[in-house]
């Protein structure tokens, strides 16, 4: 399945959060935004295409300097509790980075 299933949702989301929208990496469409911490960590919340099943991978991650310590998890959703996860996704990922600072 697209993403076009999902775009709706993950921009309102996303433009709530005042978080932009990326589509595309190197030659591959993408759904992700990026969150920034102290000392040069980054968090990213991604989204995979909806699966045959109708089901959404939500992978959330912290990445720190020098790629020591990150952290990663991935939960899967039904499109119609997607925002919900996506913002556990965010809190998950706002909560590693403030554990750094």
């Amino acid at each position: 399945m697209p993403y076009e299933v999902i775009d709706s949702v993950f921009r309102a989301w996303a433009n709530r959060r005042n978080l932009q929208v990326f589509t595309r990496y190197q030659d591959s469409d993408v759904r992700t935004v990026f969150l920034h911490g102290a000392d040069a960590q980054r968090g990213q919340i991604w989204v995979d295409p909806p699966s045959k099943s109708g089901m959404v991978a939500i992978h959330f991650a912290v990445y720190r300097r020098r790629g020591q310590d990150n952290q990663t998890s991935v939960a899967n959703a039904e499109p119609e509790r997607l925002e919900e996860m996506l913002e556990e996704a965010y809190g998950t990922v706002v909560e590693w980075l403030n554990e750094a600072s």
